[in-house]
């Protein structure tokens, strides 16, 4: 027998907050992200903001600003979710390669089109995640800390390439609250050639627990 709870959340506000001045918003402290996650790791974002821009140029440049953000904060969650709310591992009926290097773990597998190779020590702590596919090849190394629940990911860095362009590179960081005996991020510092930092607030969680399977 098998079962295994999930975990859904909504994020009423999820602020933008820029190092940087006049990067496109008319307001950062009143525009905020409504998000959901969805315990397969999918997530969905939109924008709300209480503050209208003045004229159609300064509209263009939020729209650009706020394209720019969510791109960002959906990045964050699909990356967030592959090591906390679902394992970056393949299904253990499906093919897949296993090494022992000595020191480490080299699992290698495909999904859908993409080549994913997976460094991880003997304990099971993922040190590097790639995947390659005929457009693009990602690497993340994530920054993980043992505790007694397991693994908290404190962030990561990241280096992105698609077939046509130049590498891109990103760091994350990440600090959590306890939110109804959860630890989910409240604030997030995202780097990438523009400092941004998001405050999460307003969780609502939700907890589902799958129907367990009996195999006889």
């Amino acid at each position: 027998m098998s079962s295994r709870p999930g975990l859904g959340f909504d994020i009423q506000r999820c602020k933008d907050r820029r190092c940087r001045a006049g990067a496109g918003s008319t307001n950062p402290e009143k525009d905020a992200f409504p998000t959901a996650g969805r315990p397969e790791g999918s997530s969905s974002v939109s924008h709300q903001t209480e503050v209208a821009p003045p004229n159609e140029k300064v509209a263009e440049r939020v729209r650009s600003s706020v394209a720019g953000v969510e791109q960002i904060l959906t990045g964050f969650l699909q990356t967030w979710s592959v090591f906390v709310i679902s394992p970056p591992l393949p299904s253990i009926d499906s093919e897949y390669e296993l090494q022992d290097l000595g020191e480490k773990f080299r699992l290698s597998y495909r999904e859908g089109q993409a080549d994913i190779v997976t460094s991880m020590s003997h304990d099971f702590a993922i040190d590097e995640l790639k995947a390659t596919t005929p457009e693009f090849e990602g690497s993340v190394r994530p920054k993980l800390s043992r505790n007694k629940e397991g693994f908290l990911l404190g962030g990561w860095e990241a280096t992105y390439k698609a077939a046509s362009g130049a590498p891109q590179q990103l760091a994350v960081k990440i600090e959590y609250g306890n939110v109804e005996g959860f630890r989910l991020p409240t604030t997030v510092e995202v780097v990438t050639s523009l400092d941004i930092h998001l405050t999460f607030a307003d969780y609502q969680v939700k907890r589902r627990i799958p129907s367990a399977t009996v195999e006889h």
